[in-house]
């Protein structure tokens, strides 16, 4: 068995779920505030937890399209020849890097969408509407949030991807 490999992966195992579970709180907190705030929804209303199920489905599974660049990134801070108190910060500074972005990205991205889809309906405001019960709204605000982060899910593994500290590799003149 790798030891290195094994302890490097209990690391970074536990050091995701629980900033994961962190960051899905807040995001919890955040909306459901906002929601319940702007749209004077229910706390405990069907709509109001259909959206917010939607939002936390895209900030998993945003936050889970940090994992390959994360294990990348740990892997590659492992062939380095740091010391381990070194390695591990090191480690733990690109785990809530890319996990600070991943809810930043879900925030913008789901704020912006139910905003954007709101404004640009000029005749009803799905929002308002689900927030007096209207559970097709409601559906509607929490599939759109979905399909928007299916597409900004690869940009965001890319931003992540640059991040990587790849080791320098030697200049080859032609």
């Amino acid at each position: 068995m790798n030891s290195k490999l094994f302890f490097n992966s209990i690391f970074e195992l536990l050091s995701a779920m629980v900033i994961a579970i962190l960051i899905l709180y807040c995001v919890y907190k955040i909306f459901k505030s906002w929601l319940i705030k702007r749209y004077n929804m229910e706390s405990d209303s069907l709509t109001l937890n259909i959206i917010i199920s939607a939002i936390l489905f895209s900030a998993g599974y945003l936050i889970s399209a940090a994992i390959l660049p994360l294990h990348t990134t740990i892997k590659t801070l492992s062939t380095l020849s740091l010391n381990r108190s070194v390695f591990i910060w090191e480690c733990f500074k690109y785990i809530l890097l890319f996990l600070i972005l991943g809810f930043i990205v879900t925030v913008i991205s789901s704020f912006i969408t139910l905003m954007l889809f709101n404004s640009i309906t000029k005749n009803v405001d799905e929002i308002e509407e689900a927030g007096k019960g209207k559970i097709g709204y409601s559906v509607l605000m929490a599939v759109l949030v979905i399909v928007i982060t299916l597409f900004v899910r690869e940009p965001f593994i890319n931003i992540l991807e640059s991040m990587i500290p790849y080791p320098d590799l030697p200049f080859m003149p032609k």
